[in-house]
């Protein structure tokens, strides 16, 4: 078994790279605006050129898609290497049937990429630029995969990210007297005061944010058939900064737990499993 100390080196790496492992978590929905590799307008008649752009954004969300399945099950893979929770892997599992739906045109919102695949044929077909304009149009009208579907997964699998690295925290200071002596706030002041900064208070704070944030996900607004834009757009917007704020809490404890622990005899204690970092 490894020192607490070396644990705890392995936990501040473990957060330090949460957002390098997490890099790309970022809506998708900037991609729609990139220039379109391969789609020459000076090789192309113009309707080729818009044939051409529609059936490279229709690609780019099942890519997507596949993307975020593949990311996802190499977290799964990850934690039940490290630190193995259910919970977690359950709900990770579901982002990945979901993305697999998608993709295969199964149940969830299998219908996105069925649709678009019948779009793509009715696409290739046209005879005029008017109709295949029309065509891409209800790409971001009609099909909510960069609106809703990717950037709410994405984010999701973010926040189970951050539930798992709290439950590895947790379980750590939960072995070691030198961090029990201080009770876990029931009503977490965040920022907590220079004087009040503990690793339980830092972890209180964590806990809010990733709580609040539980209560988005569950919420209506998130659900494809209940798609409105400004309420996706705003929700987003709230995971994201509770999802940043969870992870600067959560890094803030670790620092504490490490100068604690540099200063506390105690420190070459045997410690649960260790969680490296990704």
């Amino acid at each position: 078994m490894k020192s607490l100390r070396a644990m705890l080196v392995g936990s501040a790496t473990l957060l330090a790279l949460l957002v390098a492992l997490l890099a790309n978590v970022g809506t998708a929905r900037a991609a729609t605006s990139a220039i379109i590799d391969n789609c020459d307008p000076t090789k192309l008649t113009q309707l080729q050129f818009v044939q051409c752009v529609g059936n490279a954004e229709i690609t780019r969300r099942i890519n997507y898609l596949n993307d975020l399945s593949t990311k996802t099950q190499s977290l799964i893979t990850f934690i039940n290497q490290k630190s193995p929770n259910s919970q977690i892997t359950t709900d990770l599992q579901g982002i990945v049937n979901d993305a697999n739906a998608n993709i295969s045109g199964g149940t969830t919102f299998g219908t996105q990429v069925n649709g678009l695949n019948a779009l793509k044929t009715t696409l290739d077909a046209e005879t005029t630029v008017q109709a295949a304009r029309a065509d891409i149009q209800t790409i971001y009208k009609g099909y909510r995969i960069y609106a809703l579907v990717l950037p709410r997964d994405y984010n999701q699998k973010r926040f189970f990210h951050l539930q798992w690295a709290y439950g590895v925290i947790e379980q750590l200071i939960g072995q070691f007297s030198v961090f029990s002596s201080t009770p876990t706030p029931s009503q977490p002041t965040c920022p907590p005061d220079d004087s009040a900064r503990t690793v339980q208070a830092l972890m209180a704070c964590a806990n809010q944010y990733l709580t609040q944030e539980s209560s988005l996900y569950s919420s209506s607004t998130l659900q494809l058939a209940n798609y409105n834009e400004a309420n996706v757009d705003q929700t987003l917007k709230q995971a994201r900064q509770d999802s940043n704020s969870a992870e600067h809490y959560l890094n803030a404890a670790t620092i504490v737990i490490n100068n604690v622990c540099n200063k506390t005899s105690g420190c070459a204690t045997n410690t649960p499993p260790p969680t490296p970092a990704p």
